[in-house]
């Protein structure tokens, strides 16, 4: 079955669903670093409430890049170094995902 032809769920199935809950744990992780650096910079105390919040948006952006780097069929240890990366930057890496998403779609409606 070709790896372009495959539905979410097959995708799911092929890659596991322990590697895309890994990728969504470690940009959580990489957004929680974020905050705490960010709070010690500015001599302000870390919360646990203010953690859990800037876990979202790095999560989201983590899964984002992840199903990216897998339609490349990135190699697993690079995709987890750009997921890291991704998250850390938070919703900042979302406007180049977009952009390497809307050169790649033109590509794909030329193919079929």
């Amino acid at each position: 079955m070709p790896h372009e032809n495959l539905t979410l769920i097959q995708r799911l199935q092929e890659y596991g669903v322990f590697n895309y809950i890994w990728l969504v744990l470690f940009a959580a992780w990489a957004g929680i670093a974020k905050y705490v650096s960010e709070r010690i910079k500015a001599k302000e105390r870390p919360t646990i409430g203010g953690a859990f919040l800037h876990t979202i948006a790095p999560a989201f952006v983590g899964a984002v890049t992840g199903f990216v780097c897998q339609s490349y069929k990135l190699d697993p240890y690079i995709t987890n170094a750009i997921v890291g990366v991704a998250a850390y930057n938070g919703v900042k890496s979302i406007d180049i995902i977009s952009s390497i998403i809307k050169k790649e779609i033109p590509n794909k409606k030329n193919t079929d």
